[in-house]
């Protein structure tokens, strides 16, 4: 790929190690787009001084500049950035629409169940697997007590044979809420003080709830080559939002991370362990 900014460069300007700066970039002009000053020059065994100086006589202030300047054109000739950046946009609304539709005070009564209870069971199948399997390995990196039940078989066995008195939540993450799948597990639920939190792809059901708490993400359904399966955008958006309101009770003291504050919350977190 070609620059603009290098190639207008007149090589009887530079100096023979200016030279093979100019070599290296024109070589790898996609390098200084994901290397700090520091680091580009490690790789290239030269001063931090001599880039300075080569980025002036390129008429730029310093490295930063020249930065700036290169992403700025390249990213220009890349047709395909522009690609990219309609997916990404068009991602970033719909997680966007999603996070407009959380409903805040009931996750924070979901966060409250979750933090009284001894244990919470997980359970996901399919492409809702992911979901639960996230939420999971979180859970269990903050030492809450999870347990995954993967499939629809197993939850069914599960609710047959489980201790009544034990405190638990469980937390079904699904495409659909079908009768014909779920209504024999929920009854076996019933008989129990165990909380059954529904988080569901689709907003319309079958199934009868009661004491159920049930929340749809709306997600769109999609049918390809023969098997049913939907995105989990929305669902992750939900889940992350869940994890920061369970993260703040772990740390109280701390609000939710900026980058800024990466570096005194990590110091903070060590004297804790």
């Amino acid at each position: 790929m070609k620059s603009n900014i290098l190639q207008s460069v007149d090589l009887t300007t530079l100096t023979q190690s200016e030279r093979c700066i100019y070599a290296y970039l024109k070589e790898h002009p996609r390098a200084i787009l994901t290397s700090n000053l520091e680091g580009l020059c490690r790789e290239m065994y030269i001063s931090t001084a001599s880039m300075v100086r080569f980025c002036q006589k390129l008429g730029f202030s310093g490295y930063n500049e020249l930065k700036f300047s290169l992403r700025q054109e390249l990213e220009d000739i890349r047709e395909d950035i522009k690609e990219i950046q309609y997916l990404l946009n068009w991602q970033l609304s719909v997680a966007m629409d999603s996070l407009s539709q959380i409903d805040l005070p009931l996750l924070r009564s979901i966060c409250d169940e979750l933090c009284r209870a001894k244990v919470c069971y997980v359970y996901g199948t399919d492409s809702s697997l992911m979901a639960a399997q996230y939420f999971h390995s979180i859970m269990t990196a903050l030492d809450y007590r999870t347990i995954l039940l993967q499939g629809r078989y197993l939850l069914e066995a599960f609710t047959y044979n489980f201790d009544e008195t034990e405190d638990a939540v469980i937390l079904l993450f699904t495409a659909h809420a079908s009768q014909e799948y779920y209504s024999k597990i929920l009854n076996n639920l019933k008989s129990s003080s165990r909380r059954v939190i529904w988080i569901c792809s689709e907003e319309n059901h079958s199934i009868p709830l009661s004491q159920e708490v049930f929340i749809h993400t709306q997600e769109t359904n999609i049918i390809y080559r023969n098997i049913d399966f939907n995105f989990k955008l929305s669902t992750f958006t939900l889940i992350q939002v869940l994890i920061e309101l369970i993260y703040q009770r772990v740390f109280p003291q701390l609000p939710p991370t900026s980058p800024d504050q990466n570096t005194s919350q990590n110091q903070n977190i060590q004297k804790r362990m």
